[in-house]
């Protein structure tokens, strides 16, 4: 084959490439609920974004509010809630919820999806909204599983990446500005914030510990 041919070869595989990247769709599915568990997943999140040079989006619970805290997050795409709780029967519990779901999830033509538990359900799922390429914990190994242990063991096993990374929120700068100025926030003086809150009973601290805690605080 001429020089030259294999050159324009070369170079028409490297521009198919840059187009796939920019095109794909990567889902990531993390269902457990509220703010904290979906913070402590973001250094993966990130990890397969910087890895494929397209930004994800997420499967999560509403009560994790994603949408409100993430949507400044440039790393991220779409944020798609799962509509599901053992204790009411939403849209995507049962057996109908399971092809709603799947349904759903097809709408976006995802091309891979990064599963963050071992359940089968969203493994099948997957399969049924056609996405080909489908990466997840061990399957049927839920049973005292590290939150985090796993993740760090697909994202080494399929990516090749050690994550040593804390978790990264981007917001913008003019609105930190203005949150200062509503919020008598002098950079010159000492400023605590306490995340009051909790998705569940077992996670949730009585007010009056923290207001016990702000007292000390004020007394240093």
């Amino acid at each position: 084959m001429p020089l030259i041919l294999l050159i324009i070869k070369i170079y028409i595989k490297i521009l198919i490439s840059k187009v796939y990247k920019l095109t794909m769709k990567i889902l990531a599915i993390q269902n457990r609920m509220g703010i904290g568990d979906t913070v402590i997943f973001l250094p993966f999140i990130k990890a397969i974004s910087k890895k494929f040079g397209a930004p994800v989006s997420l499967l999560v619970k509403e009560n994790s509010k994603a949408k409100e805290f993430l949507n400044q997050t440039n790393y991220i795409d779409e944020i798609i809630h799962l509509e599901r709780d053992n204790k009411i029967n939403q849209k995507h519990d049962g057996f109908k919820g399971f092809f709603k779901l799947a349904s759903d999830i097809k709408k976006y033509n995802f091309d891979k999806v990064f599963i963050f538990n071992s359940s089968l359900r969203y493994n099948l799922i997957s399969r049924l909204a056609g996405i080909k390429e489908i990466f997840q914990y061990p399957l049927f190994e839920k049973q005292n599983q590290h939150i985090t242990e796993p993740a760090k063991a697909i994202i080494k096993k399929y990516l090749d990446i050690e994550i040593i990374d804390n978790p990264e929120i981007q917001i913008d700068n003019s609105l930190v500005q203005k949150t200062a100025v509503n919020f008598n926030i002098n950079n010159d003086e000492l400023n605590v914030l306490l995340g009051v809150g909790g998705s569940g009973p077992t996670k949730r601290i009585p007010s009056k510990t923290f207001l016990d805690l702000m007292e000390k605080i004020r007394s240093f």
